[in-house]
């Protein structure tokens, strides 16, 4: 009896789980189907040339930008080493911006952030991973995760 009754609720799970967002780019891949796709149709084959550059946001940190950048509630989540930007996708308006101090590790680019409802996941070159509260970016908590001497 009780796996029949656990059927209905794991089988809405994968129905959430796979249904692609329409607002938002919350994951890497933009959903967890892992397909990079968007069921948007406002952007076509025929209005596609006629785009132009609506804002522009520059870091001032060197290295770029080599992550996918996330979107939530039309907010843009991106990171270079040692920073986490919050920018409205309508304008491009830095919203909040945090900047971590070093000890060391790879500079070579980040893998970007990830969400879960409020809270921000980061992952620094000196092997800490950093919680921050999505709204305002402050810290809620930091670990260490590896042995930076060892590189992992």
């Amino acid at each position: 009896m009780k796996r029949i009754a656990i059927l209905p609720v794991l089988a809405l799970a994968a129905v959430l789980v796979a249904q692609p967002p329409t607002t938002s780019w919350p994951t890497y891949h933009g959903d967890n189907t892992g397909r990079r796709f968007s069921p948007l149709t406002h952007i076509n084959d025929q209005n596609v040339s006629g785009m132009t550059t609506a804002w522009t946001f520059r870091t001032g940190v060197g290295g770029g930008l080599k992550s996918t950048p996330l979107m939530v509630d039309g907010i843009l989540y991106f990171t270079v080493p040692d920073h986490v930007w919050a920018v409205d996708a309508r304008n491009g308006k830095q919203i909040w911006h945090k900047a971590f101090e070093t000890k060391g590790g790879w500079h070579i680019g980040n893998r970007g952030v990830a969400i879960s409802g409020n809270w921000l996941f980061f992952l620094t070159p000196d092997c800490q991973i950093i919680s921050l509260n999505l709204k305002d970016g402050s810290e809620r908590w930091r670990k260490q995760n590896c042995d930076l001497d060892q590189f992992y």
